[in-house]
């Protein structure tokens, strides 16, 4: 397939490659790439007490994961950032509670379990929360499945996050490995005319789908949605995913895979190992 920067067109339909109909699995057809492990994750340290499976329930809000959380006495939103490495507090909420300086050190505790003093950056995240109607805390980043196996579950319109000592017994997982210390998959986006295959991160933080090298296909106008002509991975095809152009998450990968294609199966990063 052309590896060259695809396209993403604001009005496009699907019809010259990875055929089939939307949003449906093709059992039997070979994938266009194999999926293999990537062996190695290097991931930042959380200190946690010994595995324990915890749950919550969480929402999607504008296209966001969030979760409720409790970061020392500051309790209540934060928003799940797989595609970030390491968690971080909101400084307006951090100043509010007197916590100054770039750093801070509390016990972390999400879906019932409790990582005990965790030191996180006080950063200005008023970019990645101002756009929510309640208060974000902070961001709660790859690093939470440091030690145990977060599994997030946002099938059916639902919203579930769960943290254990083990991978769940179900079928649908999607194959997960690790790449700069955030989990990815591989997945193939299509303009229609060409395809390029690479690594994504999980864009638990939007809807749309970013593509790092890519480029409209026309001029799109105030308000027009970018849609990708066809999205493709673990044999699941999205026709009209909505996207955006915009840099990957880290160096090596295409891009970031948004929550409107992150439904049909489980999300399990598997974070025993790392090295």
């Amino acid at each position: 397939m052309n590896r060259r920067s695809v396209g993403v067109s604001p009005v496009v339909s699907f019809d010259r490659l990875l055929r089939g109909p939307a949003h449906k699995t093709r059992a039997g057809r070979p994938r266009s790439q194999d999926i293999r492990a990537l062996i190695g994750m290097t991931i930042l340290a959380l200190t946690a007490g010994r595995a324990r499976a915890g749950d919550t329930r969480c929402w999607v809000d504008k296209g966001a994961v969030v979760v409720p959380a409790a970061f020392g006495d500051i309790a209540g939103d934060f928003v799940l950032d797989l595609a970030r490495p390491v968690s971080a507090l909101h400084d307006t909420r951090a100043n509010m509670n007197g916590l100054t300086g770039t750093n801070a050190t509390a016990t972390l505790s999400v879906a019932g379990v409790s990582y005990r003093r965790i030191t996180v950056p006080i950063m200005d995240l008023d970019a990645e929360t101002g756009r929510f109607d309640t208060t974000i805390n902070g961001i709660l980043g790859a690093d939470i499945a440091r030690g145990r196996v977060l599994t997030l579950d946002l099938r059916g319109g639902g919203c579930r996050l769960v943290l254990g000592a083990r991978p769940p017994r179900r079928q649908g997982r999607l194959s997960l490995t690790w790449r700069a210390e955030i989990p990815v998959v591989r997945a193939t986006v299509s303009d229609g005319v060409k395809a390029r295959p690479g690594l994504f991160a999980l864009g638990t933080t939007q809807a749309a789908t970013v593509v790092s090298a890519g480029r409209l296909s026309r001029r799109a106008e105030a308000g027009d949605p970018i849609r990708l002509r066809a999205l493709e991975f673990e044999d699941h095809l999205f026709e009209q995913a909505p996207a955006k152009i915009g840099p990957a998450p880290a160096d090596g990968l295409a891009g970031a895979l948004g929550t409107a294609v992150l439904t049909r199966g489980l999300l399990v990063v598997d974070g025993r190992r790392p090295n």
